[in-house]
């Protein structure tokens, strides 16, 4: 059965991970400003997890897989 979290799962899937600053990521491994999908503070979170950028990371094979 496969992982249902991205750690174990040989893409990033749907999660996001949030920074402290309000800056949220495609996914835990690509926590860095050039994989941002912006901040929370100043766009609703509804508007990036619905984003074409999340779905097209989402989908990224992770390295070594």
């Amino acid at each position: 059965m496969a992982g249902t979290v991205c750690v174990f799962a040989p893409a990033c899937g749907p999660g996001v991970a949030l920074e402290h600053t309000g800056d949220l990521g495609s996914c835990d491994h690509f926590v860095e400003p050039d994989h941002f999908l912006g901040n929370i503070l100043t766009t609703p979170l509804v508007d990036f997890v619905s984003s074409e950028k999340l779905r097209t990371v989402s989908m990224r094979p992770l390295a070594g897989e």
